[in-house]
């Protein structure tokens, strides 16, 4: 049998009944929602989620909430724009299981950076999706 080279176009050669079949070229050019992730060291495809989408962002909240500063102290009622770098599981708190970290927020119109920390996540807007849908775990 001999080798078949790749062609622009084509990711590889089938045989069939002793010569060659290209798969269409069209099938590997076609769009996908889906963002590489890495599992046990290969890189796989999350269907459902955009790569513009995922990963750190600017939230907003729907409700006050409370930051809970990494040095300590808080800030209630905070009903601004968020930083959200991740998300992790914690008590449950009225009933969303997540918290939410974030490395800036703005206070007014000036834009804070040196006071990272926490909040719940129940009303954080990731545009109608829970945390881990859109944030990587911390």
């Amino acid at each position: 049998m001999k080798k078949a080279r790749l062609i622009a176009g084509m990711t590889a050669a089938i045989p069939a009944a002793g010569a060659f079949a290209a798969p269409a070229a069209a099938h590997a050019t076609q769009a996908t929602t889906a963002s590489p992730h890495q599992v046990n060291g290969k890189t796989v495809l999350l269907q459902g989620i955009l790569p513009e989408t995922f990963g750190p962002q600017w939230a907003s909240l729907s409700v006050p909430e409370t930051l809970y500063f990494r040095n300590g102290g808080s800030f209630y009622p905070y009903s601004g724009l968020i930083y959200v770098t991740c998300y992790y599981s914690g008590a449950p708190h009225k009933s969303d299981p997540y918290w939410d970290h974030f490395t800036k927020y703005y206070e007014g119109h000036v834009l804070i950076t040196s006071r990272p920390g926490h909040l719940w996540d129940g009303h954080v807007d990731f545009n109608g999706q829970p945390a881990p849908k859109v944030l990587k775990h911390c």
